[in-house]
């Protein structure tokens, strides 16, 4: 009996030992987990704030080029209605050209109809156009304000080819017949 009590006493002490050392490896895998998961989270933690970092410099880029996008865009819908405006112009002075030109087509069968020299439709422009102020040795017509300018501007309603460009702006009436200048319109010689 006494050694079934000493066989007892060893076993019990067997299983304290092993008991022991069991929570002593449970303590020491608990331990080497956490700092497992510690690193693990570290680096994980890392990668993301790189990454977190590179969206953030992406999105800037991103703000940045949408902001040059929409500046140029406004640009070029700027330059968009400049150049729609100019064909507007264009178109318009055009139209005035051509009705111009009729007028002096009209005008120039008419008198060729009623005279059958050019003699006459030459002195009826020169009248028109003030024909003394020529210049005699190049035969150019000169403003009638100025006396130094060429003539380029054509005054509406009367019709008269009597300004150069600057002196348009001021002239309020024609300085041929004195008309009320209503409109005005610059001609380019071919």
């Amino acid at each position: 009996m006494a050694m079934d009590a000493q066989l007892e006493l060893h076993k019990q002490e067997l299983d304290f030992i092993l008991q022991s050392q069991s929570e002593k490896l449970r303590l020491v895998l608990h331990e080497q987990s956490k700092q497992q998961l510690s690193v693990l989270m570290s680096s994980f933690e890392s990668k993301m704030m790189s990454l977190i970092r590179q969206k953030e410099e992406d999105m800037v880029r991103v703000r940045i080029k949408s902001e040059e996008l929409h500046d140029e865009l406004k640009n070029v819908e700027i330059e968009n209605q400049t150049w729609e405006r100019v064909a507007i112009g264009t178109d318009s002075t055009v139209v005035d050209l051509r009705n111009t030109l009729a007028y002096f087509k009209g005008r120039n069968k008419a008198l060729n109809v009623n005279n059958n020299n050019n003699h006459n439709l030459v002195e009826d422009t020169g009248s028109c156009c003030e024909g003394s102020v020529l210049y005699k040795n190049d035969q150019k017509f000169v403003c009638h304000s100025c006396k130094t300018q060429s003539l380029c501007v054509l005054f509406f309603p009367c019709r008269h080819l009597c300004s150069c460009k600057s002196c348009e702006t001021s002239l309020v009436s024609c300085p041929v017949c004195e008309t009320n200048k209503e409109a005005a319109m610059e001609v380019f010689f071919v």
